[in-house]
């Protein structure tokens, strides 16, 4: 029955590159879509995976690409597959919660056709499939913070709000969060859901991290959560925690994909989260840090 109605406007089965740097997701997609009738190459390395799609030997209909990986992210994979093929479906599977209209806010010039909500299950990834070819389908969360989100920028002269942050604070009633991540569409998403309720300064590298929190302490500014990607590309997390020296009762919250467990035995960090982190959890985690601070 999956089958027939995945290929129901299709001569042939539908055929999918899928990309994910985390092995073991990439075979339970691979299994479970192939179960249900459809063509799968797959791919845990992002860079092999953008060779062999450049190189042209094999035509899909679809590209499922994770966010976050190494070397080459999903935002740079599905640029360079749109400036190939303007027309061929690409999809982000993904655990951000962030839907194809915040996302077209922030990148319209990147065309991304469904957003797929991890985790989800092979059935249900080929339901969603099956939606997005037979009726353009466009898969999304809804959620009370991107109802909040969507209601505040349908205002006329919102669109101005969407720039990443502002140097200094604007509103001094809010708790102010600090994001250091080396991908910078990563932080414009997690600056658009977070800034709704927070001021937050963006930081791109290790050293504009140390840079930006030392000019706001200067200025009696208070930094009330850090949110730092544990591998920056010139340094690491925990590096830019003790360049810092004096955190002054800031909250440190580290993303790390790996050494969870010996960064758990340093004393420098309040929390730590295995990437890939969804908006939910690091919304919670970052209000769990400002309760904790006021403790």
């Amino acid at each position: 029955m999956g089958n027939a109605a995945l290929d129901a406007s299709h001569s042939r089965k539908l055929r999918i590159l899928v990309v994910d740097d985390d092995k073991d997701i990439v075979q339970a997609v691979k299994s479970g879509l192939e179960r249900h009738g459809i063509d799968v190459n797959a791919f845990s390395d992002s860079v092999a995976a953008y060779k062999h799609f450049m190189s042209g030997p094999i035509h899909y209909d679809l590209v499922l690409l994770d966010i976050k990986m190494p070397n080459l992210n999903g935002f740079d994979f599905a640029r360079g597959v749109r400036n190939k093929n303007s027309d061929i479906k690409i999809a982000f599977i993904t655990a951000f919660e962030v839907s194809k209209r915040e996302f077209d806010a922030l990148m319209p010039s990147l065309k991304i056709d469904a957003f797929i909500q991890k985790p989800i299950s092979p059935t249900n990834l080929a339901r969603l499939l099956r939606q997005i070819f037979a009726i353009d389908y466009l898969a999304s969360a809804d959620n009370q913070h991107q109802r909040q989100y969507q209601h505040q920028y349908s205002k006329p002269g919102a669109e101005s709000s969407l720039a990443l942050q502002p140097t200094l604070p604007k509103h001094p009633d809010k708790k102010t969060v600090m994001l250091c991540d080396s991908d910078p569409d990563l932080l414009k998403l997690y600056a658009k859901t977070l800034q709704i309720k927070y001021n937050i300064i963006s930081a791109f590298s290790g050293n504009e991290c140390i840079d930006k929190y030392t000019k706001l302490r200067s200025t009696g500014q208070s930094v009330d959560v850090l949110v730092l990607e544990y591998r920056l590309g010139d340094m690491l997390g925990t590096d830019v925690v003790n360049k810092i020296r004096d955190m002054n009762g800031t909250q440190v919250v580290l993303v790390s994909i790996s050494e969870i467990e010996d960064l758990q035995r340093s004393d420098i960090i309040s929390r730590i989260l295995k990437k890939p982190v969804s908006m939910k959890l690091l919304a919670r985690e970052i209000e769990h840090a400002i309760a904790a601070q006021a403790t």
